[in-house]
């Protein structure tokens, strides 16, 4: 564990054996925050193997979402082959996608069914560690390389032994496929009077005839590659530079150098794009610089470290759609980017010792990976699509409602746009412009059918679910309406009115069914309770009006906040409601109103409050830039994550969170990974 691992998980612990109040010092309660927040700050910090140890030790019958979360943030592939005794190095996939190469330190390669993981097939006869296992254009050669300077030829159908290319230089250390039966193999010699220089040796693998035999710099070359149509030969050096050969003209290369740095800069491995017009390589210092191939400029750099953490990245590789591409790290982390921007899609984790290789399946839907500890993950490039947890604008949004069986969610706001998303692949459904200004508030009717919007323009809206039609404008006050609920059967729709007044109305008709009032400013937020006989309404007094709903009454004022916007969330038992504003989080009797004690004071501002399905969790979007999870009984946080904007509101959906930060964002945090 690296020292900032120890030192933050450290903190944290003691901050969890120490800081809970007396009366909830059970011993598996205290072992349980304990571990949870050990397991977020080695995750944090891409410690897998810590993480899963941790989450293993937190006490199962404490495991709540939090748990859930984090461990499926710790564990993102979709399968694991256990394949090699020692550390994979290389890995290929068959130009059919059926086949799948593995080569490791134990000497051996492998070829393994790339759907189910089976062995087809234990190549031996190296005698040293195995590297870049390649297959030929036509699927029906495997070539590997290896430490004791040999490349040998594979028959892919028997698995039988067709050819050995020896003589390749003190250890061979990658090969690679070019035009027709033309095999480059990189690798370095050394003598007394010269020093080290790395060698490329041109085989057709046909004959066993060498062609051409390379020299170049005074470092092994320790990864080659052919450019997709041919033309150009790249080769990577421990020297820090890739050498560019034109194929067929073996003169002096040109050189392509990083950006220089005061980090080791040995290249670990490259790849050419799709379209042959850039080159991708990773370097020792956990940084990928994309050249462009026309002006040998560096275009983008992919930078994977952070400020005192930097590993090695081991591999890129552009995924065949050409738009992104894949890096493994030692620090045990699969990234996914994007190639016009440079910009980090997606970190992935699941390998608990360094990644070593990826590669892409021809089709572009999953990636597989080697890891130090010897085995094999598949990853469903589906499943992992960014959408799916971070939906982008092109607007900020404050609001988000789903739809009864959960498959569906509406959201508004900034500049009034009303929009249905898939809630499992963030895909947009439909959108329509709802409001004249922005759109703040946003709700489902239980039957499906209805959606209603508030918005700054005063206006409390009713629309057709379906089409996005409007039925008609319940509402127009002239200033912002936070927020509007249905009741859970769906039967009225309630809303903050003129003065400091609730609206009810009847749904769909649209005909006035109440108006609850007793003074005070605008209210803000209004929530009904599960059973839908009480309906709490915030004042900016910090005052909260909690009403009988059927019998027109105030049951009573409840008191003691701060001036400010409250947050609302009831209990799904229906005995608690729990209120916030500013940092004051108080807890009352639903029925009653009766004052049931406060909880810890928030570390900021509290914008939203949503108890969890289960009612064992608070969600609260916090303007700090945070969301938290907090215990429902205790008010502990078990779990923060941090934003780049504050957060205004969450919402729980199943085993989902979803917190909407003001970054033109929605981030969907998953309870369980979903493999699509």
């Amino acid at each position: 564990m690296t020292p900032a691992a120890l030192a933050a998980a450290a903190a944290l612990v003691q901050a969890s054996l120490t800081d809970a109040p007396a009366s909830e010092r059970d011993l598996t309660w205290r072992l349980y925050r304990a571990a949870i927040s050990a397991a977020d700050a080695t995750l944090r910090l891409h410690e897998t193997d810590l993480a899963g140890h941790w989450l293993r030790e937190a006490p199962a019958v404490h495991r709540g979402f939090e748990w859930r979360y984090l461990s499926a943030q710790a564990e993102r592939s979709l399968a694991r082959f256990a394949a090699h005794e020692a550390a994979i190095t290389d890995l290929d996939v068959s130009p059919d996608g059926r086949w799948l190469a593995s080569a490791s330190g134990d000497a051996t390669a492998l070829i393994l069914d790339a759907a189910t993981g089976a062995t087809r097939h234990v190549l031996k006869g190296h005698s040293a560690a195995v590297w870049s296992p390649a297959f030929a254009s036509d699927g029906r050669v495997l070539a590997t390389a290896s430490s004791d300077g040999s490349v040998r030829l594979w028959d892919v159908e028997q698995g039988a032994e067709l050819r050995v290319l020896p003589g390749n230089g003190r250890g061979v250390a990658a090969l690679a496929w070019g035009p027709g039966s033309l095999l480059a193999v990189s690798s370095w010699d050394r003598s007394s009077e010269r020093g080290v220089w790395g060698t490329v040796n041109l085989w057709d693998a046909e004959s066993g005839e060498r062609l051409e035999h390379l020299e170049h710099g005074a470092k092994p070359i320790a990864s080659i590659a052919f450019s997709p149509d041919g033309r150009w030969l790249a080769a990577g050096t421990w020297d820090c530079d890739v050498a560019l050969w034109e194929v067929g003209n073996w003169s002096a290369p040109a050189r392509l150098f990083p950006p220089a740095n005061e980090d080791y800069q040995a290249v670990r491995d490259l790849a050419f794009a799709p379209d042959g017009k850039e080159l991708a390589v990773s370097y020792a210092d956990g940084r990928a610089c994309l050249f462009e191939l026309a002006s040998r400029a560096v275009v983008r750099t992919l930078d994977s470290g952070g400020e005192g953490h930097r590993s090695e990245l081991n591999d890129v590789v552009y995924l065949p759609d050409g738009a992104r591409l894949a890096t493994a790290g030692a620090d045990l982390t699969l990234r996914l980017w994007e190639r016009s921007s440079g910009r980090l899609l997606a970190t992935l984790h699941g390998h608990e010792r360094a990644l070593q290789t990826v590669v892409a399946s021809p089709d572009g839907t999953r990636l597989y990976t080697g890891g130090a500890e010897g085995d094999v993950r598949v990853w469903d490039l589906a499943a992992l699509e960014p959408a799916r947890s971070v939906w982008r604008g092109p607007s900020t949004s404050y609001s988000l409602a789903f739809d009864p069986e959960g498959r569906r969610a509406v959201t508004t706001g900034w500049e009034g746009w009303i929009r249905i998303v898939e809630c499992a692949s963030g895909r947009t459904l439909r959108e329509w412009k709802g409001h004249a200004q922005s759109g703040v508030g946003v709700d489902w009717s239980s039957d499906g059918r209805w959606i209603a919007s508030t918005g700054n323009d005063g206006k409390v809206m009713l629309w057709n679910a379906e089409t996005g039609e409007a039925v008609r404008e319940l509402e127009s006050i002239g200033d912002q309406i936070l927020s509007t609920a249905f009741r859970p059967d769906g039967s009225l729709l309630a809303a903050p009115g003129a003065g400091g007044s609730v609206q009810l109305w009847h749904v769909p008709s649209g005909e006035p069914a109440a108006t609850l009032d007793d003074g005070g400013g605008r209210a803000g937020y209004v929530t009904w309770s599960p059973d839908g006989k009480r309906l709490a309404a915030g004042h900016p007094d910090g005052s909260v009006r909690l009403w009988d709903v059927d019998a027109k009454k105030l049951v009573r004022r409840l008191e003691g906040h701060p001036a400010g916007q409250v947050a609302l969330a009831f209990h799904p038992d229906e005995k608690l409601l729990v209120s916030a504003s500013g940092r004051d989080v108080r807890r009352w009797d639903a029925a009653s109103g009766a004052a049931l004690g406060r909880l810890p004071p928030a570390a900021s501002t509290v914008h939203f409050l949503a108890c969890s399905p289960d009612g064992s969790r608070l969600a609260a979007g916090l303007a700090n830039n945070t969301l938290e999870v907090w215990d429902a009984e205790s008010g502990e946080v078990l779990l923060r994550v941090p934003y780049t904007a504050g957060v205004w509101f969450v919402a729980w959906s199943g085993t989902d969170l979803f917190a909407l930060p003001l970054d033109e964002t929605v981030r969907v945090l998953r309870g369980e990974f979903q493999d699509g």
